[in-house]
């Protein structure tokens, strides 16, 4: 009886395990599909049927279509499902309230996609630095693990006196070759303790504030963080979302801390009765265009138009930098690339191929 009711138990939270992760692009999708879907007149429980249909990873709608036969609401069941964050079950609880469900979707589907699409730029721009970095890793792998054992098996196994920094690292290499697992062990150690140190050790405000202070890309990185709020209030406000619970929600849009501490006074300084525009000011939020915008927005009553067009600005923004930065790294990379084969090239690889010293042997 026991076992049996503890197989029941197991069988009832299987779905419940098996969730996967939605990323922008898949929650883009789902929120398109539904925005398609009850735009038709289809009923939300016969919705999820055919959206299920579309791949293993909606299975967890199973899980909403059972809550709401139990006659939960639609906020309910999607949270029971943990794939959805603040904003989309804030906009969902507001579309089932005023009846705009499809116009909440809609709006979450856009959303979605503008963020995937700034993951994307961001992905795609790391890509050449990454491969750079990685170039040069097997570089210097093949030089200490290939190249110098086989040049110094020449000289019959002895380091040959060629005398500055390159007879050391010869000798280093050779080291390191031999006892590789045991220093790669070591040190792995000491960097997973030392990160674990400075974590708990440092206020993680600090790090942010360093972050945003970084020459030529601490600038883009604020923007960034400010583009992803922006394009969430707009949504919310768009869907009718009270600015208060808007800014309330805005907290789970982001964990970092700067902008964490300046939400939270922007939130006090709007319930004390201040205007928006007033609270960033409060919140010492030196960004020239978002206070135009905002200040716009709420002298012509449509604040959501205008943060809607402030969005775009960063946008186009951000995307600029990101490529201005690329094309600045590219030469940059090389030369490293150029530099670190010439030296080298003198300092170890014609040292090593001396034919005098190889003739001596």
């Amino acid at each position: 009886m026991i076992l049996l009711l503890k197989k029941d138990i197991v069988t009832s939270f299987k779905p419940l395990f098996e969730v996967k992760k939605l990323s922008y692009e898949d929650k883009a999708k789902l929120f398109e599909n539904f925005a398609i879907l009850l735009k038709s007149g289809i009923p939300i429980v016969k919705s999820l049927d055919i959206i299920k249909q579309q791949g293993e990873k909606l299975k967890f709608l199973d899980i909403v279509k059972e809550n709401l036969f139990l006659g939960k609401s639609l906020k309910f069941s999607m949270e029971q499902t943990s794939c959805f964050d603040e904003l989309s079950l804030t906009l969902i609880e507001v579309g089932e309230k005023t009846g705009k469900l499809d116009e909440a979707f809609l709006r979450m589907s856009k959303y979605y996609k503008h963020m995937d699409e700034m993951y994307k730029d961001v992905k795609s721009a790391s890509y050449y630095p990454i491969f750079i970095l990685s170039m040069l890793l097997f570089l210097f792998g093949f030089i200490i693990f290939y190249f110098i054992p086989n040049i110094i098996s020449l000289y019959g196994g002895e380091i040959p006196k060629i005398g500055g920094w390159a007879e050391l690292l010869i000798s280093h290499s050779l080291f390191i070759k031999e006892y590789f697992m045991e220093l790669f062990l070591t040190c792995s150690i000491l960097i997973a303790l030392i990160i674990k140190l400075v974590i708990v050790s440092i206020n993680p405000l600090f790090f942010s504030q360093i972050k945003f202070k970084l020459p030529l890309v601490g600038n883009l990185i604020f923007k960034q963080s400010l583009n992803n709020l922006v394009w969430a209030l707009e949504t919310m406000l768009g869907s009718g979302v009270d600015i208060l619970n808007a800014l309330s929600v805005l907290e789970n849009v982001t964990n970092d801390p700067v902008v964490l501490s300046k939400l939270k006074i922007i939130q006090t300084s709007v319930l004390g009765g201040n205007s928006l525009s007033d609270s960033i000011v409060d919140a010492k939020i030196s960004e020239p265009n978002l206070l135009y915008f905002v200040n716009i927005g709420e002298e012509t009553g449509d604040l959501e138009n205008r943060l809607n067009n402030l969005s775009y600005l960063y946008t186009q923004e951000i995307k600029r930098k990101s490529k201005e930065l690329t094309s600045m790294a590219q030469p940059v990379f090389i030369t490293i690339i150029t530099l670190a084969i010439g030296i080298t090239m003198l300092t170890i690889i014609m040292p090593l191929l001396d034919y005098e010293l190889l003739y001596k042997i």
